[in-house]
């Protein structure tokens, strides 16, 4: 198999020379063989077909399930190739030397392991934490061990979260991705994930595209999957074959969520509208809902339901905001006026001046309480707003109506 005798065959480093593995004068030794060996030369050949075979196939925009097909078609094939390759190396050097059977059957062991490893390796997933990204022009199709055919789409970029014998999860930036999954049991798990959403399956055909920064499309081809939205209290998806939904990230479901209410408030439908903001309530973070608070509270009272709009003013009392737990007992206080319940309105102002002795709403509050002490004997509130308001309109409008507090 030689004819070069200052560099001796060594069919294990073929493929460490494809592989561009070899240094710098080890490949430039490699290459002046192949030049002189014309038996080696057709190895590389045989090596180089099949490994462009290979890549070709790799880039063709296939389903997954027909990539797979084509994947089991060929290895037979392959693994012919690689018997013919290795029975020459062997009777080749039995030939030459009884003595050397052994390093022979060392050799085509290297150069079985290393083939198979190149073929395994050559549709597997990178390593957790490992990035895809695939180009405008083609498309990249990945086995996952837990039995799951993945073909991303062109200006598709995504992250590799586990990628092992019990589980798959994608973690997909952008683009879309398609995948054939076989059915899986109790143990084992693949997930594709975006922003937006978790989708699980245990066996199916499906597809999930990210739209948008704030939007992602599931579609099921074949049997089931469960797509969890991400956020607070947002409710699990259950799609069959046939089924597309559009999952929106948390801050397009919120604004989504707002504007459907605001519609339903203007188009007089409260007990819609009160749907929609308490569920933004239940999905915002808590520091984050006050201001739809207090449109939940106005859409409650409107549809008659007086104590839920009472409860959710109290909610927004308690916050640590001064401003928003103003408001609040401004319009608690309105709401039993609105009612005819004065008395609660004064003693929701008592609580206000108690919390905020000097508060933005110190002239409201003292006015109302003055009103209602007019007729009293002992009435400081009426003596606090003329002390502090007496010179305003009100404050002279008020004096005349209760000429017994001059």
């Amino acid at each position: 198999m030689t004819s070069n005798k200052t560099q001796p065959c060594r069919p294990e480093q073929i493929l460490d020379y494809i592989a561009k593995r070899l240094g710098s004068s080890k490949a430039r030794e490699m290459e002046r063989h192949l030049q002189e060996c014309a038996k080696c030369r057709r190895i590389f050949d045989e090596y180089q077909t099949l490994g462009n075979e290979l890549d070709d196939l790799r880039s063709q925009r296939l389903e997954p399930e027909a990539k797979s097909a084509i994947w089991r078609n060929l290895q037979p094939e392959i693994e012919r190739s690689q018997n013919r390759i290795q029975t020459r190396y062997a009777l080749n050097i039995i030939r030459k030397s009884p003595r050397l059977v052994v390093a022979a059957s060392l050799t085509a062991f290297i150069v079985t392991i290393g083939f198979l490893y190149m073929i395994q390796s050559h549709n597997r997933p990178p390593n957790p934490g490992g990035r895809i990204t695939v180009s405008q022009e083609t498309n990249k199709s990945f086995h996952f061990p837990v039995g799951a055919d993945v073909s991303f789409s062109p200006e598709s970029t995504a992250i590799i979260q586990a990628a092992d014998e019990t589980s798959g999860i994608i973690m997909l930036e952008s683009g879309s991705i398609t995948a054939n999954v076989d059915k899986l049991n109790k143990t084992k798990h693949f997930q594709v994930q975006t922003e937006d959403a978790i989708v699980t399956v245990k066996g199916t055909q499906f597809s999930v595209r990210k739209l948008s920064p704030q939007a992602t499309r599931v579609s099921v081809s074949e049997g089931r999957v469960w797509v969890e939205p991400k956020g607070k209290h947002r409710e699990r998806l259950v799609l069959n074959a046939g089924d597309s939904t559009r999952i929106l990230g948390q801050t397009a479901y919120l604004a989504d969520l707002r504007t459907q209410g605001e519609q339903a408030m203007a188009d007089d439908d409260f007990k819609s509208a009160a749907d929609f903001f308490n569920r933004y309530l239940q999905s915002a973070a808590s520091n984050s809902g006050q201001e739809v608070g207090f449109l939940l509270a106005d859409a409650y009272e409107r549809a008659g339901r007086q104590t839920e709009a009472v409860q959710v003013y109290e909610i927004l009392i308690q916050t640590q905001q001064a401003l928003q737990a103003e408001n609040a007992f401004a319009g608690m206080a309105a709401l039993y006026d609105r009612h005819s319940e004065g008395s609660r309105a004064c003693a929701v102002w008592k609580r206000y001046l108690h919390r905020f002795p000097s508060g933005n709403f110190l002239f409201e509050a003292l006015y109302r309480l003055a009103k209602e002490e007019c007729r009293h004997p002992s009435r400081p509130h009426f003596r606090r707003f003329m002390e502090q308001f007496g010179d305003t309109e009100s404050g002279i409008v008020l004096r005349r109506q209760c000429p017994t507090g001059n």
